[in-house]
């Protein structure tokens, strides 16, 4: 496979890659975690196709015009992926820290209803026999 070739396959992943991270933020806003687990699943194999395409990727000395355009489209898609990821780390951030504080309000109604119910539960009656 050309440098050329490589270029174009590995545009082509980066861009699906994208299209995965529009679909995370989609899964995220809609709370759907076994969607968003699929997909990162997903990127994760279309990242070591990646790998593997650049691994076995021939290297020239000077790439010619159509290369050097392919590195910049690949350069803007990777600015574009990095943009997609902070925005869905940030609605990840947001997401946990609701679910944080929707954990400290059971607690706290879970320690005020055992107090309460130790403070107004009835008093055991006793036999004669076991008050020592």
């Amino acid at each position: 496979m050309n440098q050329e070739l490589c270029y174009r396959e590995q545009l082509k992943l980066y861009r699906e890659i994208f299209d995965i991270g529009v679909a995370q933020e989609k899964a995220i806003r809609e709370k759907d975690y076994k969607r968003l687990i699929f997909l990162i699943k997903e990127k994760g194999k279309i990242m070591s196709r990646i790998d593997a395409l650049k691994e076995n990727s021939p290297l020239t000395k000077e790439p010619d015009e159509k290369t050097e355009r392919l590195i910049k489209e690949i350069t803007d898609i990777l600015r574009k992926i990095l943009e997609q990821e902070k925005k869905n780390r940030s609605l990840l951030k947001s997401d946990i820290k609701e679910v944080s504080e929707k954990i400290d309000r059971i607690d706290a109604a879970r320690n005020f209803h055992q107090a309460y119910r130790k403070m107004y539960s009835p008093v055991k009656p006793r036999f004669l026999d076991q008050r020592r």
